[in-house]
């Protein structure tokens, strides 16, 4: 049973309800440990809901590209599973946006007032980008559209997302006055770097997938 139960979670929906849960936990327990009101509250729990959404993001982005650079067992569970991976991701976002309508609530200025309209922007772009990559990840929505429209749409948005979280990163590098958030912000902007290099080397290499691997 115990067996049983376990490959459920490691496998689809288990592994959704799984992942989500633990990111959930892991930002309800930083907030609930801070100051649960306030603007600084609500703007470090943006920033937390950021860099712990982040590594979801980065199994999506990688997971093709690792069964071509790397083909075993868990690059295959990996590329498998990245639909529900991508659910997951697009799940704890939403206190993303929780935190997001909070900080609004203080009648505090989300972004500088010389760059809001561009960031502004580009976040609701980023938005409506998952959104319809989250819809059209079920087969209701996924059968309406072209498989080519599909697939320039996810990779346009999957290639968006990651390009916000590291400009996002750069910019908290470039802000951080303190010398451990330059070196969360430096270590995760070098991250997105490396996980979207692996991306573009594996869409690039001649390496056929094994199948009997996948």
């Amino acid at each position: 049973m115990t067996l049983l139960i376990t490959k459920k979670i490691k496998e689809r929906w288990g592994l959704f309800g799984a992942t989500t849960a633990l990111a959930s936990l892991a930002i309800l327990t930083l907030w609930w440990s801070a100051d649960s009101q306030g603007e600084q509250a609500y703007r470090h729990m943006i920033r937390i809901s950021v860099r712990v959404s982040w590594p979801i993001l980065a199994m999506v982005l990688i997971a093709s590209s690792l069964v071509r650079l790397w083909p075993n067992p868990l690059s295959a569970w990996l590329r498998r599973n990245r639909k529900y991976l991508g659910l997951a991701f697009s799940a704890v976002i939403l206190w993303q946006i929780l935190f997001i309508f909070c900080l609004m609530s203080t009648g505090a200025e989300i972004f500088a007032p010389g760059m809001a309209s561009v960031f502004i922007t580009s976040d609701l772009i980023g938005y409506g980008l998952l959104l319809l990559m989250t819809l059209t990840s079920f087969n209701h929505f996924r059968q309406k559209i072209k498989p080519k429209i599909w697939k320039r749409l996810h990779t346009l948005g999957l290639y968006y997302i990651t390009f916000i979280y590291f400009y996002s990163f750069l910019l908290g590098l470039y802000f951080s006055v303190n010398r451990d958030d330059q070196w969360t912000y430096g270590l995760l902007w070098l991250s997105v770097s490396a996980v979207t290099s692996i991306r573009i080397i594996g869409k690039t290499s001649s390496v056929k997938i094994n199948r009997r691997i996948v």
